[in-house]
């Protein structure tokens, strides 16, 4: 309410008071909204462990303990910590990094060259975030690994295959202040992030690991800028918008760059064809109920009857692409 007092013009504002056309403050949306980057936490129970929203080493209430990132599995939402395990004189030591920090692969890419030790002796990779109670079926078994993992040996036996042996999860205990060998139990993941112990979620040695694994905000930046305009937009022109003249009802971006704006049209094209497409289906599956009469035969002037109409005749008159097609061209001789 204060941002929307302030933008009134100072006769509206202030009846008598001030005869000017222009707001005392005119405001800017990224002022006041961010994302909300990456949350921090330490080696504790699950339900009283604490969380910190500033990147720091230790927590600032007990500096005995450790402050470790937190990214959340995009298919079932588990946390994990990227760690460093590292080898000291006094025994090993489970240290936060960056998600991003990941040794370089060896010449020849195989599925464990990012497993082992890198050159300073530390092994990288997850740290599976302690879960609730009874609710991981992961043990650490064979059977509990991507079947395209397994082999089975001459005996009978499944066995891990030898190019993913490296990626087996190792359970280590580690007290709060991230030391190794005894306190609560944890499973390290070697390497990148190519298996979510809780939903089974599978992912090839190539790729990036924030495609994986998200922070606190996931939102992209176009996707963020097209649902707040979206919800401006519905305000304005919604009940509690009528104070604001309809020719005033506008929202004004900015970017620096043309390959941006090019980028943003078409994420706010894009997003419009799909809300359209989902509201008409799903008022059409309403309508028809049980019966299954297609909604654009029973009531066809209806408005979500138009809708997947239009759509299906531009759909069907989107040009095809050259895959597949037997082109009259030949190449040219050297």
């Amino acid at each position: 309410d204060l941002l929307l007092t302030a933008a009134i013009p100072e006769r509206q504002r202030a009846p008598g008071k001030g005869d000017g056309d222009k707001a005392f403050f005119a405001f800017r949306l990224h002022q006041f909204i961010s994302g909300a980057g990456v949350v921090y936490t330490t080696l504790e129970a699950y339900g009283i462990r604490p969380v910190e929203l500033e990147g720091q080493q230790f927590l600032p209430s007990d500096p005995a303990k450790r402050l470790y990132s937190t990214h959340f599995c995009r298919t079932c939402g588990q946390d994990y910590h990227p760690v460093r395990l590292r080898h000291e004189a006094g025994g090993r030591m489970l240290l936060a990094r960056d998600i991003d920090d990941m040794p370089q692969q060896a010449a020849r890419e195989t599925e464990d060259s990012d497993a082992g030790d890198d050159a300073q002796g530390e092994r990288l990779g997850f740290l599976l975030g302690d879960t609730s109670p009874g609710t991981l079926g992961f043990d650490g078994r064979i059977e509990d690994y991507p079947e395209p993992w397994i082999e089975t040996a001459r005996n009978g036996e499944p066995r891990l295959k030898r190019t993913h042996r490296h990626l087996a999860a190792e359970q280590i205990l580690v007290q709060p202040d991230g030391r190794v060998g005894s306190g609560r139990a944890y499973w390290f993941l070697p390497g990148k992030f190519r298996f979510c112990l809780q939903c089974r979620d599978v992912h090839g040695a190539q790729g990036k690991v924030i495609n994986r694994l998200s922070a606190l905000s996931a939102e992209g930046r176009s996707s963020a800028t097209t649902l707040l305009t979206t919800s401006v937009l519905r305000w304005m022109h919604g009940p509690n918008g009528k104070a604001i003249e309809t020719d005033k009802r506008k929202l004004l971006g900015f970017t620096d760059n043309r390959q941006d704006a090019a980028l943003q049209a078409g994420h706010f094209n894009d997003f419009t064809f799909v809300m359209l497409l989902r509201g008409a289906i799903y008022r059409a599956l309403r309508e028809a109920g049980d019966n299954g009469n297609p909604l654009v035969v029973a009531k066809p002037d209806a408005p979500a009857s138009k809708v997947l109409q239009d759509i299906a005749g531009k759909l069907s008159t989107r040009s095809r692409g050259l895959a597949g097609r037997l082109l009259s061209v030949s190449p040219a001789g050297h």
